[in-house]
């Protein structure tokens, strides 16, 4: 069992809330430009969200061999349903949830082998 530390905090300067505040705001309106069909929006989109993607893969998936193989098809999903995001919403958590589904499919299919 974990027990939370009283003693531990999580203090962010009014910067860097600041900072993380207009990141998402310029990936929301990225995400937007993307999801009307500009090419360049989607390849610089998919450029910053890289990181943020390797990590939610390397949670789910075990096997590093197959990671390379499940990062492509987690970009190549992430465009597709991208026509279905609704832009009045945050990016990131509707970016993690189709992350998360795509990895969780692709271990599936590995599996079956």
């Amino acid at each position: 069992m974990f027990e939370i530390n009283p003693h531990v905090t999580f203090e962010l300067s009014e910067q860097k809330i600041e900072e993380r505040r207009k990141n998402s705001d310029s990936l929301n309106k990225l995400a937007e430009k993307a999801k009307n069909g500009c090419i360049q929006s989607q390849e610089e989109l998919l450029e910053r969200i890289e990181r943020l993607v390797e990590k939610y893969v390397r949670k789910y998936l075990s096997n590093m061999g197959y990671f390379d193989d499940c990062m492509q098809q987690c970009r190549f999903h992430l465009l597709k349903t991208l026509c279905q995001y609704d832009t009045s919403k945050p990016f990131i958590p509707w970016m993690t949830i189709v992350v998360r589904n795509c990895t969780l499919n692709f271990i599936r299919t590995q599996n079956k082998w």
